[in-house]
């Protein structure tokens, strides 16, 4: 369309019946009536239809009707905003069996009429046929949008949950561990680094096999999870090895949260083949996260606590602070 031309009008197809009620309609119709919650419905008065929609500064004309057998009347309709130039005027039908088209002198208007007829029902058909096509289409994209959105759900985690205990898997930390991290950070909080470690695991694999082993590595990562808050995060850090970040936790915070997770793993009274129960020794240490100490920093600082539990007597947690005297940071 180049700058002088105007700008066309849409046109819509509706089709009312002898009684002036609407029997059938396409989308574009509907478009140029329906407004403020009003919706257009086979067996709506179609002159009450296009007087409602001029209600709202746009009126609907009818620019071509066409008499049927049988009484029906399929009318072309445009829409024009009464508030530029366009036709004006009162809203109005045309007689039943009025038809506006050009014919030359001589032409027979009875075949004319049936031509058009049978053209403007073509039209309607293939339009509605196209809509649901359409509309069906758009259903089907979406559902598999929803779909794949299910799917790529399901594999992010899988792709961040350990599959035998339910817990996040090293992936999983990482992203939720960082987001903490920052978290705490903005905030000016301490976090609450505690690892754990089953304590004679590989006895007990030995002796009960591989089977009996992962029931008690789900049993001890249950015990974890029932333990910590919602806004801590439990991972299975590594084979037995367990890492629970503690949010907002001072050092006698992240001290008491270890002591309960270690009781929790020892009040499931697990039989060890060693004799006692299964049990855990844990490492903790509570930072200030900032641009002296890293989260990787923090982890390995709870690491060594755990060296010295397990060489300190096993089922007990250790301090990272406490080696400061004897150990360097």
């Amino acid at each position: 369309m180049t700058g002088s031309e105007a700008p066309r009008s849409p046109i819509g197809l509706a089709v009312s019946g002898p009684d002036g009620r609407l029997v059938d309609f396409d989308d574009s119709f509907a478009a140029m009536v329906e407004r403020d919650g009003v919706v257009v419905r086979l067996g709506d008065d179609l002159g009450g239809v296009l007087r409602s929609a001029a209600v709202g500064g746009d009126s609907v004309r009818v620019v071509e009707s066409i008499a049927l057998r049988g009484g029906s009347v399929v009318h072309r309709l445009s829409a024009h905003d009464d508030r530029t130039d366009g036709p004006t005027g009162p809203i109005s039908l045309p007689d039943i069996g009025q038809v506006i088209s050009e014919a030359t002198e001589g032409d027979d208007l009875t075949s004319v009429r049936d031509d058009l007829s049978a053209t403007l029902i073509s039209v309607l058909r293939a339009r509605h046929t196209n809509e649901r096509r359409i509309r069906a289409h758009t259903d089907e994209v979406e559902a598999q949008a929803r779909a794949l959105a299910e799917i790529n759900s399901t594999l992010l985690s899988l792709s961040t949950t350990d599959s035998l205990t339910g817990l996040f898997n090293r992936r999983g930390f990482d992203a939720v561990a960082e987001q903490m991290w920052e978290s705490a950070r903005h905030h000016s909080l301490h976090l609450g680094i505690v690892l754990l470690d089953i304590d004679g695991f590989k006895a007990f694999n030995d002796a009960y096999g591989h089977l009996r082993g992962d029931e008690c590595l789900q049993n001890v990562s249950s015990a974890l999870v029932r333990t910590s808050r919602s806004v801590d995060a439990v991972a299975r850090f590594g084979g037995e090895e367990f890492l629970v970040v503690v949010a907002a936790a001072d050092r006698e915070a992240c001290g008491r949260a270890a002591e309960r997770l270690r009781a929790a793993v020892e009040g499931l009274g697990v039989r060890h083949p060693a004799g006692g129960v299964v049990t855990v020794s844990g490492g903790y240490a509570s930072v200030l996260p900032s641009g002296d100490v890293s989260l990787t920093q923090a982890i390995d600082r709870a690491d060594r606590a755990l060296y010295e539990a397990k060489h300190g007597g096993r089922n007990r947690v250790e301090a990272w602070d406490e080696l400061l005297s004897s150990r360097p940071a």
